[in-house]
């Protein structure tokens, strides 16, 4: 079935049905938004970081919230479940022998066991893991970030030095979901060639050999671990951080357990023995199923490979992926079958990009009002700003829109510089400020924001990519989150890059769900060898082409 802007959703599924279960962090974000105290989310201050914390038992406690909530809603029962996938935040979770949470916070408060992604707390310790210039640096742009998780671990070890010794296995936030619905501690090849410095290319004579997507993990550098002073984590075949892996989507031993199964008021309320797929970074989930959502009108099987995917939430991914590994200093990767499978994957992007448009307009003089006129209105405060840039535009006899902040500039690294310049440290700046506290100036500041950090980002993954002879032809697909609503970010997308953009369609999560959904689904029934094909074969069409002012 098609959906148009102007088709309402249908809840209640067909008597004919097969049903399947994706969780993301944006449906966790809904489900905790509801259910859970502010205590879930902590954002501590400390020698002049934040450190943000998470709680990976009420994250369960959602899971099996919004699970329930959905198949409520569709009139779904749990025998006709068929599969489950989970996609999260890479972000850290620590749990001991017993499965029980380790706290990583200062407090000592066991609950807080998850060091969110965004936590920079680790810098020091990035520094001095880069500072050995180590072989496995080369696929992740030259340099570890603080928000990938050696530097996290190291920065436990030294500082948590009970927590360490407690840590019976540390995992990312989705392969943790994973393990807590099957108990197969099997991890995800995405997870961990992109925030582990796992070689997943290890794998490329090994998957020939034989037809196995479930693998003893033969990619860690233990020389890397030993350097870095984590070679307690080699120990037992690397129990603390995975012995084996898998591709994403890959069945994870018998399927859902019979504990997490149960319909008592904090488990699944589903049957045991539900496949369940090995999971997903949130954005890659959202790359899957951008890159796939659109059809293809030319007979051309390298076609993904002309495709960058911007996935906006927070921070903004941009992603894009080819046949040969290519090495882009500052732009992480590559990475190899991290999101699609045998491809090679360049990632680039931003720490703060929805949070820094949130913070620029929440901290202006003029936004309590925004807000409240955006309240009475039932409309968005994004939608209220692209508005008023437009009437700015006419009344001010301005040739375009991007000509309104010719005199206002922002350099958005307010939450350090992923890439190009993959500085951590690095600060923002505006330029441009006056004593004018109006909606209007707002509006600009609102759009200069939009414009460097778009600029900036897309620049270094395309030019590079293009010297190197991969994009002659680029087109340009996009799924946003919330800040991203409303034209004015696919405006700006299209006006700085003169490329085929498209978007994913009205629903902001649809990229995502779509993305688990059609490589969890595919690979539970057994066809995961021809996946491109499969996907294609799907019916992909709720992408639409942007037409913009």
């Amino acid at each position: 079935m098609n959906a148009t802007h102007d088709t309402p959703l249908n809840t209640t599924l067909p008597l004919s049905r097969e049903v399947f279960v994706t969780l993301s962090s944006l449906t966790l974000s809904l489900a905790l938004s509801l259910m859970i105290s502010n205590d879930f989310f902590e954002r501590n201050l400390i020698d002049h970081f934040f450190l943000y914390q998470q709680s990976s038992t009420d994250i369960w406690h959602a899971v099996c919230s919004a699970v329930k909530s959905a198949c409520s809603h569709a009139k779904v029962e749990g025998e006709e479940v068929k599969g489950i996938g989970f996609a999260a935040t890479c972000s850290l979770v620590a749990v001991d022998a017993d499965d029980s949470p380790v706290t990583v916070s200062w407090s000592g408060d066991s609950r807080r066991n998850i060091i969110v992604w965004m936590d920079h707390r680790a810098l020091k310790q990035a520094e001095k893991i880069n500072s050995h210039n180590s072989p496995v640096l080369q696929y992740c742009g030259g340099s570890v970030s603080p928000e990938m998780q050696p530097p996290k671990l190291l920065w436990v070890k030294e500082n948590l030095q009970e927590s360490w010794s407690m840590a019976f296995r540390w995992m990312d936030l989705s392969d943790w979901l994973s393990y807590r619905a099957t108990g197969d501690d099997t991890r995800s090849l995405c997870t961990t060639v992109c925030k582990w410095t796992y070689l997943g290319h290890a794998h490329m004579q090994r998957m020939n050999e034989r037809d196995s997507r479930d693998m003893e993990a033969c990619g860690w550098d233990d020389d890397f671990w030993e350097e870095i002073g984590l070679g307690d984590l080699v120990e037992g075949h690397h129990a603390k951080i995975g012995r084996s892996v898998a591709f994403p989507g890959h069945a994870l031993g018998s399927g859902l357990t019979a504990t997490a199964a149960k319909a008592r008021n904090f488990e699944l309320g589903l049957v045991a023995k539900t496949p369940v797929g090995t999971s997903l970074i949130d954005a890659h989930a959202g790359g899957v199923g951008v890159m796939e959502s659109l059809p293809e009108k030319e007979n051309d099987n390298e076609v993904i490979c002309r495709r960058m995917v911007l996935v906006c939430g927070t921070s903004t991914c941009h992603m894009a992926v080819s046949r040969d590994k290519l090495f882009i200093p500052g732009v992480w990767g590559p990475f190899w079958s991290a999101m699609i499978p045998e491809y090679w994957l360049t990632e680039g992007g931003q720490s703060a990009t929805g949070a820094l448009l949130d913070y620029i307009i929440e901290n202006h003089a003029a936004s309590p009002q925004l807000s409240n006129r955006a309240a009475s209105q039932k409309t968005s405060v994004f939608l209220l700003l692209n508005m008023m840039l437009e009437s700015m535009m006419c009344e001010m006899q301005c040739p375009f829109i991007a000509a309104l902040t010719e005199d206002t500039h922002v350099l958005p690294d307010f939450h350090g510089n992923r890439s190009p310049i993959a500085d951590p440290k690095a600060k923002g700046v505006v330029f441009g400020l006056t004593l004018d506290p109006s909606e209007q100036q707002l509006a600009r500041l609102y759009l200069a924001t939009v414009q460097d950090s778009t600029h900036k980002e897309f620049r270094n993954v395309w030019q590079v990519r293009s010297i190197k002879g991969k994009d002659k032809r680029l087109e340009l697909t996009s799924e946003a989150s919330w800040h991203a609503k409303g034209r004015g970010f696919t405006y700006v997308l299209r006006n700085i890059w003169t490329v085929y953009l498209c978007s994913s369609g009205h629903m902001d999560c649809l990229p995502m769900f779509f993305g688990t959904y059609g490589l969890f689904t595919y690979v539970l029934r057994d066809i995961w060898t021809d996946y491109l094909g499969s996907s294609e074969s799907m019916d992909w069409s709720f992408g639409t082409l942007i037409e913009l002012w």
